[in-house]
């Protein structure tokens, strides 16, 4: 596996199932059977480029359904859309419930066989929750959203793409005859991106994509797609600046929106809120830090954490004194969750939206644009944003405001979910290297502030 990563490839043991889940295809060696794998791209979307590798190496034509296994040895669970395919060299169709542990040359691919069985079975029990945690939910799917469809004039015409798959989350794309749509299913800890959608789609419809169907028991929708494309570094820089002023005017639309938005599971990253948490975070980030047993980057010491805490909330403090009224915000708003056309802007997946101090989402681009895009003046940009708020709040508010939200920005990102919380959380060594780079990354904002006040 070491040597896969090398190359920027993960491999991903398939359980591929058909005739409702009766047989699994399996591969025949010497040593007995085999589960087949494939090979796909690092951090990529997996169940579509499983999908794609399937059909490439196989010529399947595949649904995902969820994963099982381990980090360290993973697999996913496959449907096949044809009842008919002829398995490829070395592969067999096999009766999924007649196999038994000797018949496999790793007793690891008996094991996952065994955990999807139970997936299964827990599902049909109504123990396990996932409506994507069977075989056939994809023909519930295309006839759900074939009426859907029809009820706008619409035609489904047999494509479609799936982007991501578990047991509680989906991600399709649908070809029509017009504009293409997309399904859109959650699960935890992303449930409340289902309830939040809704809101925006009702309270800033010009903002987000159009809505034409609710699925409430699945927590999904289906929406027209947004015209136009992602963002990038061939962008020309009047399209960041567009974005920008339009992500300015969402806000300002927002206003007085606060605790709907809250209600509606939007996090909580009000200043009056932000000020409860810095106490109880930098004694968190104490303890992690010494427990730090690298060298470099040398832990924060306890003195250095304390003037930090002083740093943000006197950040806070400013911030309150300014007087800038909560709004909407994005906590991963990147290009990725950005379409943009000639006539608008469009917001997307909405799973980290926040409500209280509005100019940390801008700085969040900033950052991506700063690692990724370094073509794009950021200077440009920041001052189209600034533009727009210009309209209602004073240039000494923007210019707090805009000064403060890198150290606002990163401790609000830091305490978004309650990780740096939970204990067994925190024992992960990946987690408390992250807590650890973030703390540090505010260290160097507060000291920045200090420098730019004197």
């Amino acid at each position: 596996m070491s040597a896969l990563n090398q190359f920027g490839h993960d491999l991903f043991r398939i359980l591929l199932y058909r005739k409702s889940g009766d047989e699994l295809l399996l591969e025949q060696h010497d040593q007995g059977f085999a589960l087949p794998f494939v090979l796909i791209p690092r951090r990529t979307r997996v169940a579509q480029h499983i999908a794609e590798a399937i059909r490439r190496e196989w010529n399947f034509q595949t649904i995902c359904l969820f994963p099982v296994g381990d980090r360290l040895s993973p697999a996913f669970v496959v449907e096949t859309r044809d009842e008919v395919s002829t398995p490829p060299v070395a592969g067999r169709w096999l009766p999924a419930r007649s196999l038994v542990k000797c018949d496999f040359s790793a007793g690891t691919d008996f094991h996952t066989i065994e955990l999807a069985t139970q997936r299964f079975e827990q599902y049909l029990k109504g123990k396990a929750a996932g409506p994507f945690a069977r075989i056939g939910w994809i023909r519930d799917l295309i006839s759900w959203v074939g009426a859907s469809a029809a009820l706008l004039g619409l035609h489904l015409v047999g494509q479609f793409q799936q982007f991501n798959a578990d047991s509680t989350f989906s991600l399709v794309r649908f070809e029509t005859d017009g504009p293409a749509l997309w399904f859109k299913a959650v699960g935890e800890p992303n449930l409340r991106e289902y309830a939040i959608t809704l809101a925006l789609a009702t309270c800033f419809s010009p903002f987000v994509p159009q809505i034409v169907a609710t699925r409430e028991e699945w927590n999904g929708w289906l929406a027209i797609e947004a015209q136009g494309k992602h963002p990038d570094k061939k962008s020309p820089q009047q399209t960041w600046t567009r974005i920008a002023r339009t992500l300015a005017e969402l806000q300002i639309a927002s206003f007085g929106q606060t605790l709907h938005l809250l209600n509606v599971g939007c996090r909580d990253v009000r200043l009056c809120t932000l000020r409860t948490l810095v106490a109880p975070f930098v004694e968190a980030m104490s303890e992690l830090m010494e427990r730090q047993t690298k060298v470099s980057p040398a832990p924060l010491s306890r003195t250095e954490l304390l003037a930090l805490q002083v740093q943000i909330e006197d950040a806070l403090s400013e911030a309150e004194a300014s007087e800038i009224p909560s709004a909407i915000g994005h906590l991963d708003f990147n290009p990725g969750n950005i379409v943009v056309n000639s006539d608008r802007c469009t917001f997307l997946d909405w799973a980290e939206a926040c409500a209280g101090t509005p100019f940390i989402t801008l700085q969040y681009l900033l950052e991506y644009l700063d690692r990724h895009f370094e073509c794009v003046s950021n200077s440009v940009v920041t001052a189209a944003y600034l533009g727009a708020w210009g309209r209602v709040l004073s240039p000494t508010k923007i210019a707090a405001a805009q000064r403060l939200s890198p150290l606002l920005a990163a401790f609000a990102f830091a305490v978004r979910a309650n990780t740096w919380r939970n204990s067994e959380q925190t024992n992960r060594a990946e987690t408390a290297r992250y807590l650890r780079s973030m703390t540090r990354r505010m260290k160097r904002e507060a000291d920045r502030l200090v420098r730019r006040q004197a």
